[in-house]
């Protein structure tokens, strides 16, 4: 779909004025023209060249202090806005970008967040642009009898700044030992301490557990 598919009006009535959708479109960061649709803001990151044939209000991206990298703009639409309305002026300039500059067809990220549009539904507006359902299931891993360090006692009220960083930098390594299949957190471990002295946080208090992982790839949002 296009990004003037996103300003259609049952499309945009639907899933913007009334729902709650992320979308994030094809392209890399840095070269292309890049879109992302969250809360209503469509952002358009572009190059300077496209930005000014647009006619849009934008604001320069620093280049991070990459050299020759070309100048870069990014575009914030807040499309929730009671002044974004078809037939208003500043919405037909969107309108009038989106079909006569920014008018590739691409390929998008589509994910509805309204708790009743789990599942199929062959009404919606998304479906004219014939989507591709994806289902995002988990990679589940299993660890048996793994060296779970006691978490209550790993960091006090009293602790010092320092004392948390350390605390915090154990747990961290703690945890990729087990995302890597590690034996050093085995409770059957019985390596030489003279050929590996790592411990489990806190062993001590440490208890033998089952433990799995699950892992989501997919349109992420926090």
């Amino acid at each position: 779909m296009s990004p003037k598919d996103i300003l259609e009006r049952e499309f945009f009535n639907e899933y913007i004025k009334k729902g709650n959708i992320l979308m994030i479109s094809e392209g890399l960061t840095g070269s292309d023209v890049v879109y992302t649709l969250r809360d209503g803001i469509l952002r358009v990151e572009l190059g300077r060249e496209i930005y000014e044939r647009t006619g849009l209000n934008g604001k320069p991206i620093r280049s991070g202090g990459r050299k020759h990298a070309k100048e870069r703009f990014a575009i914030e639409l807040n499309l929730r806005l009671p002044s974004m309305l078809h037939g208003k002026q500043g919405f037909e300039r969107i309108v009038w970008a989106f079909k006569n500059v920014l008018d590739q067809s691409i390929a998008w990220l589509f994910c509805d967040l309204d708790p009743a549009a789990l599942g199929y539904d062959g009404n919606k507006p998304i479906n004219k642009h014939y989507p591709q359902w994806i289902d995002c299931t988990p990679h589940q891993t299993s660890y048996e009898q793994i060296l779970v360090p006691a978490l209550s006692g790993l960091v006090s009220e009293n602790a010092s700044e320092l004392e948390l960083q350390e605390s915090c930098g154990e747990l961290s390594e703690w945890i990729g030992m087990v995302q890597i299949g590690s034996p050093r957190v085995s409770a059957n471990d019985d390596i030489d301490p003279y050929l590996s002295r790592y411990q489990v946080p806190n062993i001590d208090h440490s208890k033998a557990t089952d433990l799995i992982s699950l892992k989501w790839r997919g349109l992420l949002f926090f």
